[in-house]
This record gives structure tokens, sequence and C-alpha cells, in this order.
């Protein structure tokens, strides 16, 4: 049973829920920071009890899921996952979401380190399509939701070249531009 749940969350969290065999673009940096910050603005207005509706999330990953990646939320007060395009990682504790490669904890790295502008870490993940034990890169972002003290938005997207050091300079610059 633990590990068809694992299974399944990992089946989950990388995407595979999507529908298959539709050919996606990929998001850039820039569109996964606008998004998000777009996202955290909703969640900020809507409030996280809000969003805690099946009808609700449902609406809002119409506008929130898109080309490759979509938005993620959790709690790091309550170091649980919050909302999620799959009902079965809400609830989940953070502490289960970490890389396949060095166990790094991604979500409570997230937690320890919030910036206000938000900032991009690094981890290996399986992909979609891909045998389970082919770990590829993905980078992801979180940025807080204003308004509602620990809790963060985040997404994330496959990339073997992007520079999270370069990124989390320009994150800066774009946090300031909007």
């Amino acid at each position: 049973m633990k590990k068809a749940l694992v299974i399944l969350f990992t089946l989950i969290c990388t995407g595979s829920y999507l529908s298959p065999g539709l050919a996606q673009d990929s998001a850039t940096p820039r569109e996964v920071f606008d998004k998000l910050s777009q996202a955290a603005q909703a969640i900020s207005t809507m409030g996280i009890d809000a969003m805690k509706d099946p009808a609700t999330q449902k609406e809002f990953y119409t506008e929130f899921a898109w080309k490759d990646t979509y938005i993620v939320v959790h709690s790091c007060v309550e170091k649980k996952n919050i909302v999620h395009p799959s009902s079965q990682v809400v609830g989940l504790g953070i502490e289960k979401v970490a890389c396949k490669k060095t166990g790094k904890q991604i979500l409570n790295d997230f937690c320890a380190n919030q910036t206000p502008e938000g900032y991009w870490v690094e981890y290996w993940w399986t992909k979609p399509g891909e045998p389970d034990d082919q770990l590829f890169r993905k980078i992801m972002i979180a940025i807080p939701i204003p308004g509602i003290p620990g809790v963060q938005a985040g997404a994330g997207i496959y990339s073997e070249d992007l520079s999270v050091e370069e990124l989390n300079k320009q994150v800066v610059e774009w946090a300031v531009s909007q």
C-alpha cells in the first residue's frame, strides 16, 4: 500500500495526471513567475479557506494549470500541501516532497528560505512518459501569498541548463517590474 501511494504521488507531482498524448509547450521561467504572481494574488483575494473547496480548485486550475506546469500551494505553518491539482496530494506533509537524487526536502527548503519576491531551487524528479528510474533536473519557484502568513504558492519546470543563481537575480527584477 505504501509503495502504491509513493507511485501515485510521483505520478501526480510530475504532471502525469494531465491528459496523455497532448503535446505541450514548455513554460518559460518568466511565464511561471508571472502566472504564479497572478495565482498568489487570486488566492490572497479569495482566501485560503475558499481554495479548499473542490469546485473553487477546479475553476482555479482552468487558469493556473498551463503548458507543462501548474500551481501548488503549501503551508509552512501547518507543514502540509493545501492546494494541488490532485486531491490525493492535498493534506500530504511537505516533508514527503524530496529531491529523488539527494533527498533534500524541497518544500521545507522554501519554508526555511522564504523571500518576499520568491526564489528558485533545483531538484531531480521523474518525468511523465520516461522510465521511473530516470531522473531529470527540475527547477521550481515559490512565492509567499500576500496576507496569508506562512503560505506559499509554487510551480516548476524541467530544465537541464537554466541557472538557478541567474533566475534568482532575475526574479528580484521581475518582482520590482510588476
